[in-house]
Order: structure tokens, then C-alpha cells, then sequence
């Protein structure tokens, strides 16, 4: 243990197990059962210009997928430690890498970008992009729901709609917009 570790703010444990029965006007009703397991670990490390903190933690809908807790705290300090004593960098022009984490954050913007409810409100900086290349031909979005113990696997959708694979964005081009059925009728899609 490295002794700039100075304290914990906690961990937590969780397990979470549910049914899910949804049915609509349309004469659809559907079930899905489901189960998330997790914990996470925050710690608090101190150096000279002062202290920092940050966590780690593990998510899976088997707990037998979960990370070790050992892993998780190793994780927890590895990322406490990287905060402290943080140096000025020359001013000039650098490639800029993402932790995942603020990846997460930036694809979650984009989505939303391409959530019809933001299409038809005109509340999209990606307004009207269908076809349109809007990144890089490097980043494709893709929705896989029906992957087996994946966190965000459903077999249908909040409309009671069947889920399948579809692209968002291709090779950096906007193939479609997240559409609800309520989205797609007013954008006429």
C-alpha cells in the first residue's frame, strides 16, 4: 500500500433483482427479468500540494463476472495517486486521449444529439445530419441490445418494440436518429 493513501470514503456493495412487465394500447405486454450486481471503493491520497480523491467500482449482471475487490481497490488508488502532485504542460498542441470514463460522457452528448426528441424540438447541434458526415470515419456507433449478460441488453424497448442491432453512426456518417414512437411519428420517420 502506497502511503500517500490516507483514508477511504466507503465502498459500497449492491444487488438489485427485478421484473420488468410492461405492456401498451397497442396490445403489446412483455416481461424481462434482470439482476446487477457491483460494488465500488473511493479513496483519498495526500502529497505535498494537497489531496485528491477517486473510485473505482464493478458492475455485471452475474456476480461471478464482478472484478475482485482487491482489483477494484488496487484500481481505486491507482487512479487516487494519478491525481496528486499534477504538473503544468508546456503550451503547445497534443493529441488528447479520453479515459473511458469521459469517452462515456462524450458519446453520451453525441447520443443525445441524435435522440429524436431533440430532432423535432430543433434542440440538436447534429439537426437534420442524416447522411452527413459528423466525425471521424473512425467511430461508429452501433447498438447491440441482445447480448447475453451485457448490462444494457433488453429483448424490447420502452414502445414494446423488438430490439435489434442497429448503427447510429457508421464509419463517422449518421445512419439514423434514436427514435421513440412517438419521435418517429412527429419527425415523420
Amino acid at each position: 500500500m502506497d502511503s500517500r493513501i490516507v483514508n477511504s470514503e466507503g465502498a459500497q456493495v449492491s444487488t438489485y433483482q427485478a421484473c420488468r412487465v410492461y405492456g401498451n394500447s397497442n396490445g403489446f405486454i412483455g416481461t424481462h427479468a434482470g439482476t446487477r450486481h457491483g460494488f465500488s471503493a473511493t479513496l483519498i491520497g495526500e502529497a505535498a500540494e494537497g489531496m485528491q480523491r477517486d473510485y473505482w467500482y464493478t458492475q455485471a449482471r452475474n456476480p461471478a463476472a464482478l472484478e475482485s475487490a482487491e482489483a477494484v481497490g488496487r484500481e481505486a488508488a491507482r487512479r487516487t495517486l494519478a491525481r496528486l502532485s499534477p504538473r503544468k504542460p508546456p503550451t503547445g498542441r497534443f493529441p488528447v486521449l479520453f479515459v473511458p470514463m469521459a469517452a462515456a460522457g462524450l458519446v453520451s452528448s453525441l447520443l443525445g444529439a441524435l435522440a429524436g426528441g431533440a430532432q423535432y424540438r430543433k434542440a440538436s447541434f447534429l439537426l437534420d445530419s442524416l447522411g452527413q458526415t459528423v466525425t471521424s470515419p473512425m467511430l461508429s456507433l452501433v447498438e447491440r441490445p441482445l447480448l447475453p449478460g451485457r448490462l444494457g441488453s433488453a429483448v424490447f424497448d420502452s414502445d414494446g418494440i423488438a430490439t435489434r442491432e442497429k448503427a447510429f453512426i457508421r464509419h463517422g456518417v449518421v445512419e439514423r436518429y434514436i427514435l421513440s414512437a412517438y419521435s418517429a411519428r412527429r419527425l415523420a420517420l
